[in-house]
């Protein structure tokens, strides 16, 4: 099933339903799969996860990530579990593949015309976020912060007014901030990796020549390394290959050119290191959704 690939900075979460998961010592659930995503953050206790074809062990700090249409059972052997779960899409979805959770997921006996829900949700859109290469399992996250985060999304959840909707999303995203944090250096660099130091010196290098002409072949050369070897490791810890780095570092220096100086769109593509305006103008509105001229005129209205 085909994914749409979008820049974590493009995320506009849906939240479908966050519950307060208590699971009782010795208590097996049905293997299911889910057709949205699911944060599981272990609040106490110990509870294990059958996910695909491995076996994972959730603590108090553990977060697990199910994604859609995979193959998930959870149970639970000498200890209670305590769990704060979040149903949610990257994207807000369109109305057709919307479905209510508490339907689909806490109804298990489907009417036919429910079932008819069910078939057309095994077609619905899947997402992906680059820049954000998270695992199914997560361990030993600071629970002073991730704790108070996940009750806070449980209880806007809970209320019906629309100040919490708005609320419970600014959460998640705070949710998400602290998982990139977890997972990744302030240059984006994936923590814990052989390479991290050596990806790292290539993404500092790409913040100060990003406007010089710059390609794998050249970044491999200064890291001693072939360029398929260096390109493989580099998207790897940061999730990203090292065109698609470098464009983000070219649109965000274009960005702040566009709102703070008067330099014409062609100046500001010279300035990033694009020569080809036209081109510029392509990525910038596939990046942004929005081309350069039009960025600066709606930025303009606010400053």
């Amino acid at each position: 099933m085909n994914k749409t690939v979008i820049p974590i900075q493009n995320v506009s979460p849906y939240i479908r339903y966050v519950n307060d998961f208590y699971c009782p010592a010795g208590i097996a659930h049905n293997e299911r799969i889910i057709f949205d995503c699911e944060f599981m953050f272990c609040l106490g206790g110990e509870g294990h996860m059958r996910y695909d074809t491995k076996e994972y062990t959730l603590r108090r700090g553990d977060l697990f990530y199910l994604s859609p249409h995979v193959s998930n059972q959870f149970y639970t052997a000498g200890h209670d579990f305590h769990a704060h779960c979040i149903h949610f899409d990257w994207m807000v979805p369109e109305e057709a593949d919307n479905f209510m959770a508490q339907q689909v997921y806490v109804n298990r006996n489907y009417s036919r015309e429910e079932m008819v829900v069910i078939n057309r949700l095994n077609k619905r859109p899947l997402w992906d976020v680059s820049g954000l290469s998270l695992p199914c399992f997560l361990s030993g996250l600071d629970c002073d912060i991730m704790e108070p985060l996940f009750k806070d999304i449980y209880h806007c959840f809970c209320r019906m007014d629309l100040a919490s909707r708005i609320r419970e999303r600014a959460l998640f995203m705070q949710i998400l901030s602290e998982l990139f944090v977890a997972r990744y250096t302030e240059s984006g660099i994936r923590r814990g990796q052989y390479h991290q130091s050596t990806v790292t010196d290539a993404a500092e290098y790409l913040k100060l020549h990003y406007a010089e002409p710059l390609n794998v072949t050249l970044l491999a050369k200064r890291a001693g390394l072939s360029a398929k070897y260096f390109g493989i490791q580099f998207k790897s810890i940061t999730g990203l290959a090292v065109h698609e780095y470098l464009l983000n570092i070219r649109i965000q220096h274009a960005k702040s050119l566009l709102l703070h100086t008067s330099l014409k769109v062609e100046e500001v593509a010279e300035r990033v290191g694009i020569e080809d305006v036209f081109y510029f103008t392509k990525l910038f509105k596939r990046h942004e959704g929005i081309t350069p001229g039009r960025y600066r005129k709606r930025l303009a209205e606010f400053v």
